[in-house]
């Protein structure tokens, strides 16, 4: 199987009625989907995998989450993540005689990690290679300037 470039990540906002949320991409084992949720936007917590129900394709599935019976509310979000472990299981040896099978899957396997890193990475606050900027103080910055903002809204 051939790793396209793909959305490694699905977000969904609870709406109080639905408990069934799709993603789209492909993930060889049930551990490379990770579930994590923000409730009343607080920072994201993994999801342990006894607390919902997967259903898995060969590129895409759902999760079902109904966390003590009661649907997700508009102010909480739920993302669900392809991370697949950053190891190797393959050991390939010289003068041995090894299948194109083994050696597409193992080509296959990093390009999973390639991607999920850049995912990461699309995330991440860039400072230019140029700046002297922390970037955690450049985030603290920006955190402070919104709770400010939220404050002068409200008076």
């Amino acid at each position: 199987m051939t790793t396209n470039v793909q959305v490694l990540r699905a977000l969904h906002t609870g709406n109080g009625a639905t408990t069934v949320f799709g993603f789209e991409f492909s993930a060889t084992v049930d551990s490379d989907v990770v579930v994590y949720e923000s409730i009343n936007g607080a920072p994201a917590e993994k999801v342990d995998s006894s607390l919902y129900t997967l259903t898995r394709n060969e590129n895409d599935g759902s999760v079902t989450y109904n966390p003590s019976g009661t649907p997700l509310t508009s102010n909480d979000t739920l993302a669900i993540v392809r991370e697949t472990a950053y190891k190797n299981d393959f050991d390939f040896k010289s003068q041995e005689r090894v299948s194109p099978t083994e050696i597409e899957s193992a080509d296959d396997n990093g390009s999973r990690q390639i991607q999920q890193i850049d995912e990461r990475l699309d995330r991440c606050v860039q400072i230019p290679v140029t700046s002297s900027t922390d970037p955690a103080v450049l985030i603290a910055e920006l955190q402070q300037a919104a709770i400010d903002t939220s404050a002068d809204a409200a008076q």
